[in-house]
């Protein structure tokens, strides 16, 4: 049966899911993120620190509102502990997201896929490596087939995927 553009392949569907492009698949072949892939990981790690400093600003701020003090009796050290974890949330995240930009590279993940659901969390498993999934992707593998997987470890991400068989 031949592929029309209404039923789109399988690749074409990793690609959408897992949001990359033949470019990118042909850089995480070579064991590299493409460019396009190093300014995805960049945005998410601006963005989670970004993220967690406005929550660590929103709870000092309802802190402070729901002291109903004046600034001059408040301690804070409170609203400063907020501020502090927080920052250290979204910096610890922000991290993992450089080392996986500076070190620029993929793993390869070669093998059958297996899923495994774990208190509720689905896993996608290949090579020994579990990897939580986000997404209900089930359905996009077919069984007993072997994929490779390009693997962004520090920060846990498929950065792309192709069937082999």
């Amino acid at each position: 049966m031949e592929i029309t553009s209404t039923q789109p392949s399988v690749q074409n569907q990793f690609m959408e899911v897992f949001k990359f492009d033949y470019q990118d698949l042909l850089s995480n072949k070579n064991g590299n993120l493409s460019e396009a892939q190093k300014k995805r990981v960049m945005n998410y790690a601006v963005t989670s620190f970004s993220i967690f400093q406005v929550v660590g600003l929103f709870f000092t701020g309802m802190f402070l509102f729901v002291s109903k003090k004046p600034f001059s009796e408040i301690s804070l050290a409170i609203p400063g502990f907020f501020l502090v974890i927080f920052t250290i949330i979204g910096a610890s995240l922000a991290w993992l997201h450089w080392s996986t930009y500076s070190l620029g590279t993929v793993k390869r993940l070669y093998g059958k896929v297996e899923f495994q659901e774990v208190k509720g969390v689905l896993f996608l498993c290949i090579e020994e490596t579990r990897i939580r999934m986000l997404l209900d992707v089930v359905n996009l593998f077919e069984k007993n087939s072997v994929y490779a997987i390009y693997y962004a470890d520090p920060i846990s991400t498929i950065m792309s995927v192709e069937k082999v068989s």
